[in-house]
């Protein structure tokens, strides 16, 4: 059984950005599949934690885009959160580059996804949520596409949104 998993209470009630939740979540449950089916493989664990941070921060800037477009007032706070967690991962993936422990780099992982991630999708995504759906007119909202992103140099422009949790990101 998976570590993470997307509960009710996780549930924003828009589709894109419960879509990217659950496909974070997977990517987390894989990178910690990757290692112990590894044998604690530093390089299977350091690949893994990249594709995961590449896939984090395309839903971040997809995120942070759509709190721009919608003037959304909770934008700097969220995007605080977002940064610190930006900064963590890469923390973490330094850690390995300097010869950090595969099985302290999973323990970091496992606990920043579970104590920071969930929380802050319990809180801050579900409350900017409620602000989208309280806007729209209609019944279904989007985050801003791959391509827009591009455009607005938020994401490299060689990224590929993985179609599965097994395809690759270049970033």
């Amino acid at each position: 059984m998976d570590q993470f998993q997307i509960t009710d209470d996780l549930l924003t009630g828009v589709g894109d950005i419960d879509q990217q939740h659950q496909k974070i979540f997977a990517l987390a449950n894989r990178l910690l599949e990757t290692e112990t089916a590894s044998g604690r493989n530093r390089l299977a664990a350091m690949q893994a934690l990249a594709f995961l941070g590449g896939y984090v921060d395309y839903h971040f800037a997809a995120e942070e885009l759509a709190m721009r477009d919608s003037n959304y007032s909770g934008y700097a706070e969220h995007r605080t959160f977002h940064e610190s967690f930006r900064e963590q991962v890469g923390n973490i993936a330094e850690e390995a580059q300097n010869g950090a422990s595969p099985d302290l780099m999973m323990r970091r992982v496992a606990a920043l996804v579970a104590d920071w991630l969930i929380t802050h999708i319990r809180f801050m995504d579900r409350a900017f949520a409620a602000y989208l759906l309280g806007r729209s007119t209609t019944t279904s909202i989007h985050l801003p596409s791959p391509d827009r992103l591009k455009v607005e140099g938020l994401v490299p422009t060689d990224y590929v949104v993985p179609n599965s949790i097994g395809a690759g990101a270049r970033h």
